[in-house]
């Protein structure tokens, strides 16, 4: 993907921030926004924002790999962002 920006890692993740909000904002909360949104398309690649638990496939070994949390606390649900460098 980083070849899609010529290497410019901060425009790359300047745009990646940029959808996720724009999409966060049109969800009524995070919980929802991640369920409508297990991936999304940045400049034609398709993102894995969010893998459940359990796959028959692949076990927990995706759910690993979540670069997003949500946890329920005290009734508003808490977003995190995570970037994992690979």
């Amino acid at each position: 993907m980083l070849k899609k920006y010529n290497g410019n890692k901060q425009k790359l993740l300047t745009d990646l921030i940029e959808l996720i909000q724009e999409r966060c904002s049109s969800s009524r909360n995070k919980a929802l926004f991640i369920n409508a949104n297990k991936s999304i398309t940045l400049q034609g690649i398709k993102l894995h924002l969010f893998y459940t638990s359990d796959s028959v496939i692949h076990g927990n070994a995706l759910f690993d790999e979540n670069i997003f949390s949500v946890v329920q606390k005290l009734r508003t649900a808490i977003f995190s962002t995570e970037l994992y460098q690979s």
